[in-house]
């Protein structure tokens, strides 16, 4: 029988101030959802509702089935177009994020 192997702790790459400027805040307390705009779409099946970001400028769309019989509208999911630099390289872990973004606050950026 085997020993279980011990698995090395890989260095996590660097995280840039700019990164943290885009995407700190709504990675800790989650994006800030304002209305933006509605679409019905053709024949009236199908809603959209946009919204964005006021923090980072990430849209969220929101699918849903219009049912005229029931009058009702049946959420069908969300799909996201995030800001430029939202993203992370090497998915750091949401721990270190904030502890990064105390950094910054300590520093006063």
């Amino acid at each position: 029988m085997r020993a279980p192997s011990l698995r090395r702790q890989q260095a996590q790459p660097p995280i840039t101030e700019d990164e943290l400027a885009v995407s700190a805040m709504c990675r800790d307390l989650r994006h800030a959802w304002q209305h933006d705009t509605d679409v019905i779409h053709p024949f009236g099946s199908k809603f959209e509702r946009h919204l964005i970001c006021v923090r980072c400028g990430t849209v969220r769309i929101d699918s849903f089935a219009i049912d005229h019989r029931h009058a009702t509208l049946t959420r069908q999911g969300s799909r996201y177009r995030y800001a430029p630099g939202y993203h992370i390289r090497g998915g750091v872990p949401l721990s270190t994020l904030r502890y990064r973004l105390l950094n910054l606050i300590q520093k006063g950026i």
